[in-house]
């Protein structure tokens, strides 16, 4: 039970990092970033370039033509028309970006990649946002590798401990049954059917519980098969520690 309890905690952490980083993924997908380039003609071309870029999740492209009529629709300026049509207004892009996909490296790849293209374009980005945004990712990132490098630790320290304590306990059990007679043997198959039932009974039944909490739309995801095996190899690794701990006693 003791052990079972152990590994919900163990994947809840893992399922609350996940979450919260697909919220800060999501923040950092509502920033537009908008083009302004005075020749019109280079917007259907630099679009039909950025639409390549995978990170891209959208484009809106918005001529002058189209930023005149939202001028007038939204200031009802129709009285001034055909003063406004006489101005040769810039063209407008804007992009929308997955922000799963969209980190620091390819913002950089991005913007170098549009200037290279047209040197006097105009991007307009809220840097602010954006940083705070990306701070608040790593720290999330360093906060999780520090919460299971500490988890892993205890892990180990309450499973070993766990054991050797049960088994120290029984040897009064045992050396009685001995004494009478009893399988010399039967102690160390005892022993490993309980590492057994240790190894696999509480990994199983953790398992199952989350992978019902996900079917019945309780959890949004499902622990990672990487998460899970390193958990398995964890508890491989306290099972393989405590017998050599305690495999004197049971010879």
């Amino acid at each position: 039970m003791i052990i079972l309890v152990l590994f919900i905690i163990w994947n809840s952490i893992h399922l609350g990092y996940r979450y919260q980083k697909e919220v800060y993924y999501a923040e950092r997908g509502i920033l537009p970033m908008t083009l302004i380039l005075s020749n019109q003609e280079k917007i259907d071309s630099l679009a039909s370039i950025l639409s390549n870029f995978p990170f891209i999740e959208s484009i809106i492209t918005e001529s002058d033509n189209a930023l005149i009529s939202k001028l007038i629709e939204i200031y009802d300026l129709e009285y001034a028309r055909e003063i406004l049509e006489s101005y040769h207004l810039p063209g407008v892009i804007t992009l929308y970006f997955n922000g799963n996909l969209f980190d620091n490296d390819q913002k950089i790849l991005l913007e170098n990649s549009i200037l290279k293209l047209y040197s006097g374009i105009i991007i307009n980005f809220n840097e602010e946002h954006w940083t705070i945004t990306q701070h608040k990712i790593e720290l999330l990132d360093k906060l999780y590798l520090y919460a299971n490098v500490f988890y892993v630790v205890l892990f180990l320290f309450i499973t070993i401990f766990l054991r050797i304590h049960f088994e120290y306990k029984k040897d009064e059990y045992w050396r009685i049954y001995k004494l009478s007679g009893g399988q010399i043997n039967l102690r160390k198959r005892s022993y490993a059917i309980d590492s057994s039932l240790i190894l696999f009974i509480p990994y199983l039944v953790a398992l199952l519980l989350f992978f019902l909490a996900f079917y019945l739309k309780y959890l949004p995801f499902f622990p990672e098969i990487r998460l899970l095996g390193a958990e398995f190899v964890t508890l491989l690794l306290s099972t393989v520690v405590s017998g050599l701990i305690v495999g004197y006693r049971i010879r």
